[in-house]
C-alpha cells in the first residue's frame, strides 16, 4: 500500500538483499531446500496421526468436496493431496497451509524482498547475513535503531515497489518455495517411502 486514499503503509517483514543478483538465486535455493523438508516432516506427522483414527474429515471446502465427510483412514494419497492442497488454497491460518513464496523488487540499484514464509521471516537472515531487515510502516514511530534518514529512504522504497490496491506479487517476482502443485509430488514420495517393498510387488 502507497499511503493513497489515506492508507498507510504497514510493511512489518520487508528485507534489502546486499549482495549480487547471483547470490540471491543462490540464498533463495538454500532457503527452498530448508523449507521444502520441513513440510514433508509436518505431512507425515499430520497423515501418519488421522490415518489410523476414525476422525471424519469435515473440511467443507470447496477444494474438497469429495473428501468432506470421508473417515481420514480411507484417504487415498490422491485425497490426502486434494485435502492438503485445499489448506493452500483456501488462504485460511493454521499449520497446514505452508503455502511459501518471496516476492522481489529491482529498485533503483537494489533488491528489495517480502516474505510470505508463515511466521519464519527471520529465516532470511539465518540463511545469509546479505538479507537486511528492511521494513517500513507509518501507523507507529520509527525504531529508536534507525536514523530519520533511513527511514526516509525506506519510505521512498516501498511506496515506490509497492502500488495501493495491487497485490504484492504483481509489483515484483515471485520465487516460489512450496507451492499447492507441490503437494501432490510429495503426498505421493511419502507413501511410496511408507509402503514395504513387497506390499509394492504384490499389488503390481
Amino acid at each position: 500500500m502507497d499511503g493513497e486514499k489515506g492508507m498507510s503503509m504497514k510493511i512489518y517483514y520487508g528485507h534489502k538483499y546486499n549482495g549480487t543478483w547471483e547470490e540471491l538465486l543462490r540464498d533463495l535455493k538454500l532457503i527452498r531446500e530448508e523449507y521444502r523438508p520441513k513440510v514433508r516432516e509436518l505431512y507425515t506427522k499430520v497423515i501418519n496421526k488421522l490415518k489410523d483414527t476414525d476422525e471424519v474429515c469435515d473440511y467443507n471446502f470447496v477444494y474438497c468436496e469429495k473428501q468432506n465427510g470421508m473417515k481420514f483412514k480411507d484417504f487415498t494419497p490422491f485425497d490426502w493431496a486434494t485435502f492438503l492442497e485445499g489448506k493452500i488454497r483456501g488462504g485460511l491460518k493454521g499449520p497446514l497451509n505452508v503455502g511459501a513464496s518471496i516476492v522481489i523488487y529491482p529498485f533503483d540499484g537494489g533488491i528489495y524482498l517480502l516474505p510470505f514464509i508463515g511466521n519464519k521471516y527471520d529465516a532470511l537472515s539465518e540463511i545469509s547475513d546479505k538479507f537486511q531487515e528492511y521494513g517500513y510502516w507509518d501507523n507507529t514511530d520509527r525504531p529508536a535503531s534507525i536514523s530519520d534518514e533511513e527511514w526516509d529512504e525506506r519510505a521512498r522504497v516501498w511506496t515506490s515497489v509497492i502500488h495501493y490496491g495491487e497485490p504484492y506479487n504483481s509489483c515484483g517476482f515471485s520465487y516460489d518455495l512450496y507451492t499447492e502443485e507441490d503437494v501432490l509430488i510429495t503426498v505421493l514420495n511419502l507413501e511410496i517411502n511408507r509402503r514395504k517393498p513387497e506390499d509394492i510387488i504384490t499389488q503390481e
